[in-house]
């Protein structure tokens, strides 16, 4: 990222929301010392980031979804990244998996916030308009993962720039309101 910091910080002045997704991107974090994980890969990656992001309350993405971080059972591991993650400045974390969430979930799972890859094992729109259409019936708020853009499909978890299109044209349709996760947050308290 260090030779790209100026083309991120204009995706960041553009008003998109730039966070948090660890220097190395493990996906298996039980072997890991929590407190020597968290200075070593978020407690790092945010000083990189730094420089970019805008002013205001810093959020993370769990890579791979995993938040096995150290022993215990699965409840005790999100204690103990959530306790870890707001010692070093995160306000809020999304996971890779969920269904759409209720302003309540969302507001007291600010570091198990539910999320989708929609285009993650296919290049189309069918799960993502249908993830949409759940959020819009219920009233629920849906976030959206894409983790490669290009012209065409390289490699597993990535989306055409014309699948991508077609999902941002269903939402500008409507009617949904879009703003980044700080905005959402703070506006449901």
């Amino acid at each position: 990222m260090g030779d790209q910091l100026e083309r991120w910080k204009k995706v960041a002045d553009a008003g998109h929301a730039l966070g948090n997704h660890t220097v190395h991107h493990r996906c298996d974090l039980r072997p890991f010392n929590p407190d020597q994980f968290i200075a070593d890969e978020i407690v790092a990656a945010q000083k990189s980031l730094s420089p970019i992001l805008p002013k205001g309350p810093s959020f993370y993405a769990y890579p791979c979804g995993v938040t096995n971080l150290g022993d215990g059972d699965a409840n005790h591991q999100l204690a103990r990244y959530e306790r870890l993650l707001r010692g070093a400045g995160i306000a809020g974390a999304r996971t890779s998996d969920g269904e759409p969430m209720s302003q309540h979930f969302a507001r007291t799972h600010r570091y198990a916030l539910n999320a989708t890859a929609p285009t993650y094992e296919k290049d189309d729109t069918a799960e993502a308009f249908d993830y949409l259409d759940r959020a819009q019936e219920k009233g629920r708020w849906a976030i959206l993962v894409f983790h490669t853009l290009g012209e065409t499909r390289t490699e597993s978890g990535a989306t055409t720039v014309a699948t991508h299109n077609a999902i941002l044209e269903r939402i500008a349709k409507g009617p949904f309101w879009v703003a980044p996760i700080g905005e959402v947050l703070a506006h449901i308290g």
